[in-house]
């Protein structure tokens, strides 16, 4: 059975439209996101109601709670806090309450999903250098989980143990390793083999309203150079 797993994608109405249309391209159902629908774009209303159209289960991100609240507000730099401003600004009281009530973490039969790392969901960076033992001694104490996906980063892995797979998909809305194409990874769950897969999308466009909305010019500059 394939899954698509996707994550971080920051109010970019047009990297998740593509990353959709080419999931239904492959024809398949069930989507997973690692949290932070919202924050940096501009567009957090319309990428909610996409989520929910297409019932992608997802866990909350550090942006998705302090957009609703200003929870850990001092933790982000003075642009992610404008950001984080116009977003609670902007978002409807209905896509607040949806954020609101999605879990820290996300189990289900043998897999796991946080945003950050599971001692710490919320702000915790876990990378694909992080230490074997780090992803073991996980799998150890979940005996259960067989897959382990993490978000937060924007950098797509994917590490195979005997004892399970850990996937970070990378970020939709704004990826970080020198690739500005959208993120996101396709599990085949039998057979436990994950591939990332990378789709462009109108950049021009989503930095066009970054800039019209009055959004931080840099989060518009980033988007060209995937950093």
């Amino acid at each position: 059975m394939k899954t698509a797993i996707i994550a971080d994608i920051h109010s970019n109405l047009e990297a998740l439209q593509a990353v959709l249309k080419e999931i239904k391209k492959l024809k398949i159902k069930e989507i997973y996101c690692a949290g932070d629908i919202v924050g940096y774009g501009a567009n957090p209303n319309e990428c909610i109601e996409l989520v929910k159209k297409y019932k992608i289960k997802s866990v909350i991100g550090n942006h998705d709670l302090c957009a609703l609240n200003f929870e850990g507000f001092d933790w982000f730099n003075s642009n992610a806090q404008h950001a984080i401003e116009w977003t609670n600004e902007n978002l409807s009281e209905k896509n607040k309450d949806f954020l609101l009530k999605l879990p820290l973490t996300l189990k289900e039969e043998n897999m796991l999903m946080v945003h950050g790392s599971v001692e710490n969901p919320l702000y915790d960076y876990v990378y694909y250098y992080t230490s074997d033992s780090y992803f073991k001694n996980i799998f150890d104490s979940n005996k259960k989980i067989k897959i382990l996906i993490m978000g937060h980063t924007h950098l797509p892995f994917i590490k195979k143990f005997k004892e399970g797979t850990v996937i970070n998909p990378g970020s939709i809305g704004q990826p970080r390793d020198g690739n500005n194409k959208a993120s996101f990874c396709v599990l085949n769950s039998k057979i436990s083999r994950a591939k990332i897969i990378r789709i462009s999308y109108d950049v021009e466009k989503t930095a066009h309203k970054i800039l019209h909305f009055g959004l931080p010019e840099f989060f518009a500059e980033r988007l060209y150079l995937g950093t």
